[in-house]
């Protein structure tokens, strides 16, 4: 008798043709936000981080975001603030949208690493972060220094392999207590 094989069956994850959300780190203190609802104009997927800012003196004050959108009725690139006044200014930290040697698309952010403890009456909140941006999964840039400190424990949202990371949400009052993000496959970035 002769036995008959069949190949197994592979399962293949939905195509993801939106962004999606994708962890959360830090507290629970201050109130939600969310750049994705808040903000959303047109196609979910038309929206880049081109710009970054953060204000730290002993935690994560204050993040500010520049977001391209063409056609949002805020301007074709508008700032989002989360967090409070505190602290000093760091360096902006930029993504140059523009086309590379031929490719289809300049940088995008592609990765988030953070800090977070208890401070100021065990409140658990933001103390760093530090930016990684390619163009494509295969691109390995340096990434940026680590604005605010490094103490704490440590999240990672390295999103390269699977997309570029697109809107933040979170929460946030003196301080930037929690930090999240959408990532948006690659195939939607060609």
């Amino acid at each position: 008798m002769t036995e008959i094989h069949t190949p197994p069956k592979i399962h293949t994850p939905p195509k993801r043709t939106m962004p999606y959300k994708w962890g959360q780190g830090g507290g629970q203190g201050g109130d939600p936000f969310d750049d994705f609802y808040t903000y959303l104009v047109n196609s979910p997927s038309d929206a880049e981080i081109i710009r970054l800012q953060t204000l730290h003196g002993e935690t994560l004050d204050h993040l500010a975001v520049v977001y391209f959108q063409p056609g949002n009725p805020k301007g074709d690139e508008f700032v989002v603030d989360h967090g409070g006044p505190g602290g000093a200014w760091d360096p902006s930290f930029t993504i140059d949208l523009s086309p590379r040697g031929g490719g289809p698309r300049g940088e995008r952010l592609v990765r988030v690493e953070m800090w977070c403890s208890n401070w100021f009456s065990g409140t658990y909140q933001l103390n760093g972060l530090r930016f990684t941006k390619a163009t494509g999964p295969q691109d390995h840039r340096p990434p940026s220094p680590v604005y605010g400190s490094s103490i704490g424990d440590y999240y990672d949202f390295n999103a390269q392999s699977d997309g570029a990371i697109c809107w933040f949400y979170g929460r946030e009052g003196l301080f930037v207590d929690a930090l999240g993000v959408y990532v948006r496959p690659w195939s939607e970035d060609a």
